[in-house]
Order: structure tokens, then C-alpha cells, then sequence
């Protein structure tokens, strides 16, 4: 059985102070190491974009692109009409 489940229960070789301070220092443990983590991820981010100016760049570029596109793409080649007959 755990230190945990012995601690609720109230049995076991060790005494609920002992337990009460293991849990203490599990909980600071973790709360240090996910403050270490949330700072490194935030540090990493960058800074942030709302999603509308997300797609406003998105749409500008796209934009870009496809004029760039076309004014690089060959002219297709005429095609000669037949001469209406007479």
C-alpha cells in the first residue's frame, strides 16, 4: 500500500507528520519543476498574433504568391479562328 493510502487510512509505519511532510515536499517539488517548464514554453512562444491578423497575413501572401504566378506563367498560344465561309 502507498505512503498515501496509509496516510488516509491512518495505518502503517509511518506517522501522519512524516506522510504530511513527504506530501509537502512532492507538491513543491512538482510546482517548481511545472514553473520551470510554463517559463521555458512561454520563453519560446514568441510574441503572439491574434488569429484575424494571422489571416490577414495569410491572405496577403497568398495573394502575392498568385499574382506572382500568373504574371511569370507564358501566355498560352492563340488559337487561329477558322475563316467564316463565304
Amino acid at each position: 500500500m502507498s505512503p498515501v493510502a496509509q496516510c488516509l487510512r491512518g495505518s502503517g509505519p509511518m506517522a501522519r507528520i512524516k506522510i504530511h511532510i513527504l506530501l509537502k515536499t512532492h507538491e513543491n517539488k512538482s510546482g517548481e519543476l511545472r514553473a520551470t517548464h510554463l517559463a521555458t514554453v512561454h520563453a519560446n512562444a514568441g510574441p503572439s498574433t491574434p488569429p484575424g491578423k494571422q489571416h490577414e497575413e495569410r491572405r496577403a501572401e497568398w495573394k502575392t504568391q498568385r499574382q506572382q504566378r500568373l504574371r511569370d506563367k507564358p501566355p498560352k498560344p492563340q488559337q487561329q479562328q477558322p475563316a467564316e465561309a463565304q
